[in-house]
């Protein structure tokens, strides 16, 4: 089973990204990517445990800083949704004793811009578009990445669509919930920065330096950081001012926003379990593998390996690459318990090992119907999941998929086990009795 990797060091992260490539870095936070803070880890169940997770930030702060952003960007550097230059001209960058001649060029058509970075440095490209929520749960594949070793300062690029639904402001906002508690960057010193036309700000905290603007109606960020341990200095702005005095902004290059998320797969081969008490139907051509026993609280927590089923019905295509998978059981709640002293039992063990930012509490969940019983769901770190409770038995459906990115899992994700749940029916009397002990 997959445990925790407590305060895992970023410069042996890098190490085995480099090796590895983008694909290969292991969980972590957006800082830590950039090499900037310890961090741990945070998965979901055992050895099937998605490596995304959402950063912990101090909420508290964060409502005054969220409120300095809108009165920045209200002041006229921004127009709201256009993303255009305001009406007063932010100064440019200008690579402030840096020598960028002998710089080699990059160009992300992934991302709408080209740049200059330093010979000395290896570049990844991004092999993912970005959406906020992708950002937010430090998917590394997301990020063009510029880099000579694990404790070498390193640079990083990334854009993404601002949605038709946000302005400016409120993506910024956004944005800024993406960062480490203690690295949050006041914007009262945000400065503004002018870059290829495009108005942005640069600021600097912790052990980097940043820019964020937006063109066309996308944002763009570009990141210096120096390794675990240092703290920006003058010199780190300083490359960070070089770097932009190289990049050209081209946000038609970028592939457009994508389409609707399509409609999950139709549910159509029936399924009955006599194990847990419910029938549903699930996608045709998928494999099942029934789960055997109902768990315990802290069974279903902890989950089990993608082997043998024993404590939840397994749903997943047939096929050998990684991908989504529908899991479903049930079990008595025992008497005397309550449903929230149930339900805490099931998420205690899952908060211990990813963190309660990845374990959304009781009260935050959405109301969802179960065959005419109230129930509720929520989007955790790498999956979505439904629960209910029907005549002192708790239901439990998840929607799982360790390859896809977080805005992934939000949308198709959470469509996918709303189709399942759809076609469930909830039979407590199905449940097979145990046979009477012998004399």
């Amino acid at each position: 089973m997959n445990g925790m990797s407590a305060n895992r060091d970023p410069e042996t992260v890098l190490a085995a990204w480099l090796d590895e490539g983008p694909l290969g870095l292991p969980s972590e936070t957006r800082r830590a990517i950039l090499g900037a803070l310890p961090t741990t880890s945070q998965a979901r169940r055992g050895p099937f445990a998605p490596w995304r997770l959402f950063p912990m930030n101090g909420y508290t702060r964060l409502a005054a800083v969220v409120g300095l952003v809108v009165l920045a960007l209200a002041g006229g550097l921004f127009l709201v949704g256009g993303g255009q230059p305001g009406p007063s001209p932010s100064p440019s960058p200008s690579p402030v004793g840096v020598d960028t001649s002998t710089w080699l060029d990059f160009t992300s058509n992934r991302h709408g811009y080209s740049v200059r970075y330093p010979a000395t440095l290896t570049q990844q490209a991004a092999t993912r578009d970005a959406a906020l929520a992708d950002i937010a749960a430090a998917d590394p594949a997301v990020w063009d990445h510029f880099v000579a070793g694990p404790a070498a300062t390193r640079i990083i690029a990334v854009s993404s669509v601002v949605p038709d639904d946000m302005t400016i402001e409120s993506w910024t906002s956004a944005w800024v919930q993406t960062f480490e508690s203690g690295c949050t960057p006041d914007p009262a010193t945000w400065e503004p920065l002018a870059v290829d036309g495009y108005d942005g700000f640069v600021y600097s905290v912790c052990n980097f330096a940043e820019w964020l603007g937006f063109a066309d109606g996308r944002a763009y960020a570009f990141t210096v950081s120096e390794p675990t341990g240092s703290s920006a200095t003058t010199a780190t702005r300083d490359l960070l001012l070089a770097v932009l005095s190289t990049v050209q902004i081209d946000p038609s290059a970028a592939p457009p926003p994508a389409p609707t998320t399509p409609l999950p797969p139709a549910m159509s081969t029936p399924f009955s379990s006599t194990t847990f008490g419910y029938e549903a139907r699930y996608p045709s051509g998928w494999r099942v593998a029934r789960g055997t026993t109902p768990g315990s609280a802290v069974d279903l927590a902890l989950g089990e390996p993608v082997g043998p089923a024993r404590f939840w019905d397994h749903f997943e295509p047939d096929q050998a690459t990684p991908g989504p998978r529908l899991l479903a059981t049930s079990t008595a709640i025992a008497a005397g318990t309550t449903e929230d002293a149930w339900i805490e039992a099931y998420q205690e063990p899952q908060i211990q090992q990813a963190g309660a930012a990845c374990i959304p509490a009781r009260a935050t969940w959405q109301p969802v119907t179960i065959d005419g019983r109230t129930g509720g769901i929520y989007v955790g770190c790498g999956f979505v999941e439904a629960i209910t409770v029907v005549n002192s038995r708790v239901y439990i459906f998840t929607y799982l998929n360790s390859s896809a990115a977080q805005s992934v899992i939000e949308t198709t994700g959470r469509q996918m086990l709303e189709a399942f749940i759809a076609t469930a029916s909830l039979q407590p009397e199905l449940v097979a009795k145990p046979s009477p002990a012998s004399s």
